[in-house]
C-alpha cells in the first residue's frame, strides 16, 4: 500500500471530510443588481470601492466620522482626560425616593462594612474571599459599592462602623 493510499484511508477512517475544490462562488458572491443604470456601469473585476466611486457614490459613508475620533486620540489626550469618570455614580439621578434617601441598602452596608473591616480598600482581595464575599461580587462591583458607602452622610448610615472604616470615611 502506497503512502497516498494510506493517507487517504487514514482520513476516511478518521471521519474528516475534505473540502470541495469549487467553493469560490460561496466565498465571493457578486452583488445582485436590479437597476439597469448601475448594472451597465458595474465592473465585476473591480473592487466595490472603485465601482462605487465610478457611480459617483461614497463607499465608506462613516469613514470621516471615524477619522475625527482617531484625530482626537492622536492629539495626545488620554481617555481619562477626555472622559473624567467619577468613582461613584452619584451624578446619575436616583429613580425612586428610597434610593435618594438611602443610596446603599442596610444589607449592603452590613456586607461592605464586614469586608472593609478586614481588607480596607483592597477590592481585589475582597473579591477573592469566598467566606465574607458570599454573594461572589466582582472587584468592580465591590469597588462601586464601597465608593457609594464611603460617600454616605451620617444620617444615611445604618450600621456601626469599625475603627479602620471610620478613618477611611474621615479621609474623604
Amino acid at each position: 500500500m502506497g503512502k497516498k493510499k494510506a493517507l487517504r484511508n487514514h482520513r476516511r477512517r478518521a471521519g474528516t471530510k475534505t473540502k470541495l475544490r469549487n467553493g469560490n462562488f460561496s466565498f465571493y458572491k457578486p452583488p445582485q443588481v436590479s437597476d439597469g443604470a448601475v448594472k451597465s456601469k458595474w465592473n465585476p473585476k473591480k473592487s466595490v470601492q472603485m465601482n462605487m466611486s465610478a457611480l459617483g457614490l461614497e463607499s465608506q459613508v462613516n469613514g470621516e466620522v471615524a477619522q475625527r475620533g482617531n484625530a482626537i486620540l492622536a492629539s495626545g489626550a488620554s481617555a481619562v482626560e477626555l472622559f473624567d469618570i467619577p468613582e461613584s455614580d452619584n451624578v446619575i439621578p436616583k429613580k425612586t425616593k428610597s434610593l435618594s434617601m438611602l443610596p446603599v441598602s442596610v444589607e449592603d452596608q452590613k456586607y461592605i462594612v464586614k469586608l472593609m473591616e478586614r481588607y480596607g480598600d483592597d477590592y481585589e482581595r475582597m473579591a477573592r474571599d469566598i467566606k465574607r464575599n458570599n454573594m461572589q461580587h466582582s472587584s468592580h462591583r465591590l469597588k462601586k459599592m464601597g465608593s457609594r458607602f464611603l460617600l454616605l452622610s451620617e444620617g444615611q448610615l445604618r450600621v456601626e462602623l469599625p475603627e479602620n472604616v471610620e478613618k477611611m470615611m474621615a479621609s474623604l
